[in-house]
C-alpha cells in the first residue's frame, strides 16, 4: 500500500478492546499485566512514538478493515475502528499488530524501530540480556 503523510496522535481518544491488549502482549513480547496499567504503557506509546497513517504500512501483513490506523516508530501497528458513541476523534483499538521479525519491545527500541523505553517489568532479566550479547559477540567475531 501506498505510504500516506503520518499526523500526530494527540487528539484522538482510543478505548482498548480486550483482544487489543492481549494482542499488544503477545506482539510486544511482554508479560499481562493489568488492564489500567498495560493502557496506561499504550497511552504512552502513542502519546510519544505514534502517527496516524490512513493506510496499512507495507510490513504489516493483515487485511482487517480499519478507519484508521496508528503507527508506533517502525514497529507497531493499532488498528482502529471508529467509535460511533463518540465524537470525530473516538476509536477503539480493535488489534495490534507487530513488525515481523521484532516481535519484543526491549528488542525494537534496541534497534532503534521506537524511543520509547520499556517499563523494568517488559524488559528481559539480565541473563536474558548476557546471553543475546554473547551471541552477538560470537556472531561478529
Amino acid at each position: 500500500m501506498p505510504a500516506t503523510t503520518a499526523s500526530p496522535t494527540q487528539r484522538l481518544r482510543i478505548g482498548w478492546t480486550d483482544h487489543a491488549l492481549e494482542r499488544f502482549c503477545e506482539r510486544a513480547g511482554v508479560p499481562q499485566r493489568s488492564r489500567p496499567e498495560l493502557e496506561a504503557q499504550l497511552r504512552r506509546l502513542v502519546a510519544r512514538d505514534g502517527s496516524v497513517v490512513h493506510d496499512r504500512p507495507r510490513w504489516a501483513d493483515s487485511r482487517n478493515d480499519a478507519d484508521l490506523f496508528v503507527q508506533v516508530g517502525g514497529w507497531l501497528l493499532v488498528v482502529l475502528m471508529r467509535d460511533d458513541r463518540g465524537g470525530e476523534h473516538d476509536f477503539t483499538a480493535v488489534t495490534v499488530l507487530g513488525r515481523e521479525g521484532w516481535a519484543d519491545w526491549p528488542a525494537a527500541h534496541e534497534r532503534g524501530l521506537t524511543r520509547v523505553r520499556p517499563p523494568r517489568w517488559a524488559r528481559p532479566s539480565l541473563a536474558v540480556r548476557v546471553a543475546r550479547w554473547l551471541g552477538r559477540r560470537r556472531r561478529a567475531g
